[in-house]
């Protein structure tokens, strides 16, 4: 469609220069020449309006199915015609003389009906197939929510009575995390204790709500320097974090202090926290170190007592609709949000105890991959509906989509229809650009 939301408008002058040269009426076929190349569009505005680095095609009098056209250019054959003879790096475009060159299949008229009137019928089959799988796309991702919601919330699995209660882990977390704190240092830094308003739910009995500070070793900001493409140590940056996980050999290297390297230095398991940017709250658990490495200033460490806290555990936490809600809500900065290791240290986790833990991460891990295998498919599918719709075009403009029937001619015999008329409407739009310009100098 033709969006004029936002024209720029011109003088009445310039407007009528313009339409000297391009006219544009309803029922033509307007396809950008600068940009976004080979997205044509049918002009059904009854409204005056002018165009610039556009191609106007007016050919209601050469082809009375203008459709037969429009989706000649949205073929395969047509998109190669582009490929073959775009221009210009930063900013690629089509001459008009390649517009005025190319060839265009012309089967009869009958025929040019009957294969728009296909291509549109299967391509409404396709659009609803595709509407069906954008469907499923959402429906899978709330299940992945629903999923996780339930998780953390204790309704995921039935508890075990026979469990030892988190309050008993609790106590031996601080009693670990007594070991590890430095006793000259003055406890300055510590959480406050958890309020009742603080809590967002309801939990199990057998579950506590701790803050991430008490549960981690480290919670800690990246080296602040500059990539090299050698040195002694990785240097993981936000970027290089995806989906997917890390690709190693794009990640460049630095060259830390023993000191750095020693406080800094990547460990299995360790969770990295991005914590500003449009990225900000996304993590990732480290689960392979090919080399040495340490990470980025503009990522936050995250390292669990393991020996009581299932890493993995708290890295689905990362992932769940709970922990999003306080992501939003604990965001700094308008232009660039953040988060930062103080306001993540006060996150709360709800935690059962800890064979509970590994029951909820073997039961996330089978529910989530089991979602992930369902996007596969569906990402096949959407491929394979792209091509089908490929495949449509490329047999309509090759002959092989509709049969042919001797009763309706030939191309060659329509051709010879339509040159005299061309040839008349060629003259008129000549004549009537010669008699405005030369009103135009009368005028001046």
């Amino acid at each position: 469609c033709i969006d004029l939301d936002s024209i720029t408008y011109i003088s009445e002058k310039d407007f009528r220069d313009i339409s000297i040269r391009s006219n544009v009426n309803k029922g033509d076929l307007l396809m950008p020449m600068i940009g976004t190349l080979g997205n044509p569009v049918i002009n059904n505005l009854d409204i005056q309006f002018a165009i610039k680095n556009v191609a106007l095609f007016k050919a209601k009098y050469v082809y009375q199915n203008l459709n037969f056209f429009y989706h000649f250019l949205k073929s395969p054959f047509f998109e190669k015609i582009i490929e073959d003879n775009k221009k210009g790096a930063t900013q690629q475009f089509l001459s008009l003389k390649v517009l005025r060159s190319f060839t265009v299949p012309i089967p009869p008229l009958k025929e040019q009906q009957r294969i728009v009137a296909k291509i549109e019928s299967t391509q409404e089959k396709i659009k609803t197939i595709e509407s069906n799988l954008t469907q499923a796309e959402a429906l899978i991702e709330k299940y992945r929510e629903s999923i996780l919601q339930k998780a953390f919330r204790g309704q995921l699995i039935p508890q075990n009575p026979n469990d030892e209660p988190a309050s008993k882990l609790l106590e031996r977390i601080r009693t670990e995390l007594d070991k590890l704190a430095d006793p000259k240092k003055k406890k300055k830094d510590d959480l406050p204790p958890i309020k009742q308003e603080e809590i967002p739910f309801e939990i199990p009995r057998s579950w506590e709500w701790i803050r991430l500070g008490e549960i981690s070793e480290q919670i800690q900001y990246g080296y602040t320097a500059s990539a090299k493409t050698k040195g002694s140590h990785k240097f993981l940056r936000i970027t290089d974090l995806t989906k997917t996980g890390v690709n190693w050999d794009d990640v460049p290297y630095c060259s830390p202090s023993k000191d750095e390297a020693v406080k800094l230095e990547l460990k299995h398991n360790d969770i990295l926290f991005a914590r500003t940017g449009g990225t900000v709250g996304k993590s990732h658990m480290i689960t392979e170190i090919p080399e040495k490495t340490i990470f980025a200033s503009y990522l936050i460490k995250v390292r669990t007592i393991e020996s009581i806290i299932s890493p993995l555990y708290v890295k689905h936490f990362f992932s769940s609709p709970i922990y999003w809600q306080f992501v939003k809500g604990s965001q700094k900065g308008a232009a660039q949000p953040n988060i930062n290791g103080t306001v993540l240290s006060s996150l709360l986790i709800p935690i059962p105890p800890k064979s509970e833990q590994l029951r909820i991460v073997g039961e996330l891990n089978l529910a989530l991959n089991s979602s992930i295998k369902f996007e596969e498919n569906l990402s096949k599918l959407n491929s394979f509906v792209k091509q089908c719709s490929s495949s449509l075009l490329g047999a309509a403009f090759s002959g092989r989509l509709v049969p042919q029937m001797e009763s309706e001619g030939t191309g060659h015999e329509l051709l010879e229809k339509i040159k005299p008329v061309a040839q008349i409407q060629h003259n008129k739009t000549h004549n009537s650009k010669i008699l405005k310009q030369n009103k135009t100098r009368s005028k001046k």
